[in-house]
């Protein structure tokens, strides 16, 4: 049973359950996103009203949205860096996970000829780096959606240490130019029958050989707010 993707803001999805059970269910795009309904015998007596239940989910979710941890990461970054980051958290009903779809030092000056790497830092989630026109948008002569490596102003492929690196060489055009970096996220975890990401696969460097104002987003949460600008001025300016 499915309820295909649940897309908009209130969004429902109804199951009715005729036999007693316990029933495990998951969202298929985030695999962080799991729980069990427990459904007893029409005549049993349930162990707890309904705001037993919204009283419990109101402290474990103020517990995560409080929580100052992931921005902890921006402690990580080196020079030139950006960063993307989450946690991973438990509760009595299992794991999950918070994300922040926001980019650390989502503003960075640096000269042409830097080089600007970002790092997601995010246990679970993915993001991309995108410049210019989206790789998931169908007007755009760059496609190939989020996962998709993409650089219209110059060379873009994998550097020794496994990390995709590109280069802008040309001033980019955002309504006609497309950079993206593919999906960037953390190594996966151990599970059989399935390959493994490389310990690089969290990683995206850019070098920037031409001044101006730079404008990036991820495609996958832009529309969260998942909003960065590089700001590139000429060598010895500030």
């Amino acid at each position: 049973m499915n309820s295909g993707t649940l897309g908009g803001n209130g969004d429902t999805y109804t199951v009715h359950f005729p036999s007693p059970g316990n029933y495990k269910f998951t969202c298929l795009i985030h695999a962080g996103m799991h729980g069990t309904v427990h459904v007893l015998d029409a005549a049993a007596a349930l162990p707890h009203d309904q705001g037993f239940y919204n009283g419990q989910q109101k402290i474990e979710s103020n517990s995560v949205y409080y929580s100052a941890e992931p921005l902890k990461a921006v402690l990580l970054l080196g020079s030139n860096e950006v960063a993307a980051t989450g946690m991973v958290v438990s509760s009595g009903g299992g794991w999950g996970y918070e994300s922040v779809f926001r980019f650390l030092a989502p503003i960075l000056t640096v000269h042409v000829g830097d080089t600007v790497q970002w790092i997601n830092f995010d246990p679970v989630e993915p993001h991309t780096i995108t410049f210019g026109c989206p790789t998931d948008d169908a007007g755009c002569p760059a496609g190939g959606g989020p996962g998709a490596h993409v650089n219209s102003t110059g060379s873009i492929a994998q550097a020794a240490d496994g990390v995709w690196a590109a280069s802008m060489d040309k001033a980019l055009d955002p309504n006609t130019d497309g950079m993206n970096s593919g999906l960037i996220a953390a190594a996966r975890q151990d599970a059989g029958g399935q390959v493994q990401a490389g310990p690089a696969s969290n990683k995206f460097r850019l070098k920037f050989n031409f001044p101006g104002t730079y404008r990036y987003i991820c495609e996958v949460h832009d529309e969260l707010g998942m909003v960065g600008y590089v700001i590139v001025t000429p060598k010895g300016g500030k």
